[in-house]
């Protein structure tokens, strides 16, 4: 089995929008937990009850992206340094550069997915969430 990391992203209070919305995207489906679910109003104040805890985007019965609306009292920046990856050969070349297109629908392309010095194409989308998704597609 090979070893996959799966990403778990804060998302500020928009976990269950942005978990739709890649779902819509990607296919699969969504399992969101609230706080209310498993803890009280004195372990995690009131006004963060009905925040996401945890929620699950499985496509093709695997996870591909964990996410919550972060921790009561922290809220989460965002950078730089973490990008998500989507690599693929040109036999999905079609079902990929739909993502990449609908991803940037109401993003910015910030490089297009065209053909790389290294053979493949390669292109970079800036989500409506501030992610920025790779897309590699060898031939």
């Amino acid at each position: 089995m090979a070893l996959h990391p799966i990403p778990y992203i804060d998302f500020n209070g928009r976990t269950k929008e942005a978990l739709e919305f890649y779902a819509d995207i990607f296919g699969g489906s969504t399992t969101i937990s609230v706080f209310r679910d498993l803890m009280t109003a004195e372990q995690v104040g009131e006004d963060h009850l009905d925040k996401v805890m945890h929620g699950e985007l499985t496509v093709d019965g695997e996870p591909m992206l964990f996410a919550s609306d972060g921790q009561p009292g922290k809220t989460p920046t965002y950078g730089d340094a973490i990008q998500l990856s989507l690599v693929t050969n040109s036999a999905h070349a079609e079902r990929y550069t739909t993502y990449f297109n609908a991803l940037a629908a109401d993003g910015e392309v910030a490089m297009p997915l065209e053909r790389a010095p290294w053979g493949a194409h390669f292109g970079i989308v800036n989500d409506k969430y501030g992610l920025s998704w790779y897309f590699n597609i060898e031939d």
